[in-house]
């Protein structure tokens, strides 16, 4: 028998299940800027949370867990940019330009 358009058979048939992910973190607030390592292994957040305007995450893991966080005075934060050239993260919050030297690591990304 020839299937027709609209024959149950044709229409319900098995979908693929998708790659494993999306993985989520909940930043505590609106993000606005996101910069991330030439590595692939961390992502600066600037967010309008309270008492996080800067959210560094493990982004190598599913986990997603946060590295470290930098709360300013000076407002949300509005904007990022990290060169690793100079090993710094540029922060732009509602009234000012921030320019932050990360904490020493050992170098390794998990």
């Amino acid at each position: 028998r020839r299937r027709r358009e609209g024959d149950p058979d044709r229409v319900l048939r098995p979908v693929p299940l998708p790659p494993p992910g999306p993985w989520y973190r909940d930043m505590g607030g609106s993000v606005f800027g996101l910069a991330v390592d030439q590595l692939g292994c961390y992502a600066w957040v600037a967010t309008d949370n309270n008492t996080k305007e800067l959210q560094v995450v493990n982004i190598r893991t599913t986990a997603l867990s946060e590295e470290s966080s930098y709360n300013t005075n000076t407002g949300d934060g509005r904007g990022v940019a990290y060169d690793a050239t100079r090993d710094r993260a540029y922060l732009l919050t509602n009234k000012a330009f921030l320019i932050l030297k990360p904490a020493s690591s050992t170098g390794t990304c998990t």
